[in-house]
């Protein structure tokens, strides 16, 4: 077999990397830092967990589909999550992740809106897609003299800060759960940002 020789700056590859003799202490330094993280503890937290399953179950009565309004890790890991839990042949969750109007007109009109569960996920809550997405939903609504139905059908995740998307929920009593404030959104897959999904499920 051909040893393929790659040299890079003046450094060869084709030698044995050594590793530093402290490699312990770099292995158990490593590993102390993915037990802080909070973004893989947090499935431990069965309190939470509790308290999530607990609003997820008050909030989907009387709803049949649920549109899910997020970008990026608000709403890849949700999507994957629910890949796998969910029929192919069962659809009831949908989710949007940009503006596209075709495909959100699309859905809308498939959908009974009165029956249906709107989450809204923002971590920052200030994303401008995800606001885009949620003021073009208040427009249909309003059209129908319906906020009251869609305030009612609509849950927001976000952080428990000063935003206009918890300003929303607060002004209109929106079911509000928070976002965990150290929990980046690209890691927020086992956070309430997976996990609501994943429970209506």
């Amino acid at each position: 077999m051909t040893i393929l020789q790659t040299t890079f700056h003046n450094i060869d590859f084709t030698h044995n990397i050594v590793l530093p003799k402290n490699n312990d202490k770099i292995i158990s330094h490593i590993q102390k830092t993915l037990s802080n993280l909070s973004s893989l503890n947090i499935v431990q937290n069965k309190k939470l967990l509790e308290q999530t399953i607990k609003q997820v179950t008050k909030f989907i009565q009387k709803k049949n589909n649920f549109m899910i309004f997020g970008t990026g890790g608000s709403n890849l890991g949700a999507k994957a999550l629910i890949n796998i839990l969910q029929n192919s042949e069962d659809n009831h969750i949908i989710f949007h992740d940009n503006i596209d109007p075709i495909n959100f007109k699309y859905s809308i009109d498939k959908i009974n809106l009165n029956a249906t569960g709107f989450i809204i996920v923002s971590k920052s809550g200030s994303t401008p897609e995800t606001l885009s997405q949620f003021a073009s939903l208040i427009e249909i609504f309003d059209q129908k003299n319906s906020l009251d139905t869609l305030y009612k059908n609509c849950l927001i995740i976000t952080e428990d800060n000063p935003s206009p998307l918890s300003k929303i929920a607060h002004t209109n009593k929106i079911t509000l759960i928070k976002h965990e404030n150290d929990i980046g959104g690209r890691y927020s897959i086992f956070s309430n940002v997976g996990m609501v999904p994943a429970i209506i499920a």
